[in-house]
């Protein structure tokens, strides 16, 4: 609060008259802020009505989506919408909209269907994604989870995956560990990481398990 120094009436005495123009500036603050909060809080309301207007056409792209049977045209078709509805889900509730450029996160919606397409292109099985932003202190934003027969198919899908994200999305793993050996190779994508196992070596781990409170999300399979 920034004090005004005021001539005023000697009856009041300084010290009270010094004490009231403090106190009204301090109002005047409060009421300035007030109007502030209530312009952001009604713009912020009606932000989320358009949001949940958009969110109500997300069952339709996913129903047209879904009748899509030439995988090649379900990629073409899958790109934008995907991303448009992670647009919507960064729009919730955000008021950062009014004031800047929100971005989606290298876009992580759009880099999910990018690993599980790149998975699927050689067959791996048992793709899940655990969701483990809710979680605190995590290292990732999410796990993509999944198994090869052989250390050959591990390897296989791993340079697949590799493959698929630098072509889509001009992206490469900050980190890739296991290649040697290839029963369980991680690839680190810093908001997403990428655990390729052999089918007894990913029971034997049971991460999802070990991260339990993850929502996780089952990729069926295509073929």
């Amino acid at each position: 609060v920034v004090r005004r120094q005021e001539r005023v009436p000697d009856a009041l005495g300084q010290d009270e008259a010094t004490r009231r123009v403090d106190l009204g500036v301090e109002l005047g603050f409060v009421a300035r802020l007030a109007v502030q909060v209530r312009r952001e809080t009604v713009e912020v309301v009606e932000l989320g009505r358009v949001v949940i207007e958009g969110a109500g056409h997300v069952p339709s792209v996913l129903r047209y989506l879904e009748s899509i049977k030439n995988p090649h045209v379900f990629k073409f078709c899958a790109i934008p919408q995907v991303m448009a509805i992670a647009t919507l889900e960064r729009l919730v509730n955000n008021p950062d909209v009014f004031t800047g450029i929100v971005k989606i996160r290298k876009g992580l919606m759009l880099s999910l269907f990018q690993y599980t397409s790149g998975i699927e292109e050689v067959k791996g099985n048992d793709i899940e994604i655990l969701d483990l932003r809710e979680i605190e202190n995590t290292v990732c934003d999410y796990f993509v989870i999944c198994n090869g027969n052989s250390n050959t198919q591990v390897n296989a899908i791993v340079n697949s995956v590799q493959k698929t994200v630098s072509k889509e999305l001009k992206d490469k793993p900050w980190h890739v560990e296991g290649n040697d050996n290839g029963e369980w190779v991680l690839m680190d994508y810093v908001d997403i990481v990428v655990h390729v196992f052999q089918k007894q070596i990913r029971e034997f781990y049971n991460i999802e398990g070990l991260w339990g409170d993850a929502k996780i999300t089952i990729i069926e399979n295509k073929y």
